[in-house]
């Protein structure tokens, strides 16, 4: 898993999603900003509706 995350940070991947048995359950995700060590957990619906606020801003702001 280390590796994986290493890997998509020096290709400079935006985002990176975390999904475990537990997120499953809940329904939510672990999202890892580009640059930042620290991970949110939010629910699928949420981060659906801040990449489209971002594609259609076209910006990766932090909110």
């Amino acid at each position: 898993m280390q590796f994986k995350i290493r890997a998509s940070q020096t290709q400079k991947i935006p985002y990176q999603l975390i999904v475990g048995d537990k997120e499953m359950e809940d329904g939510t995700v672990n999202v890892r900003r580009y640059g930042q060590k620290e991970t949110n957990t939010v629910s699928v619906d949420e981060f659906v509706a801040t990449i489209l606020a971002d594609i259609a801003n076209k910006s990766r702001v932090e909110k």
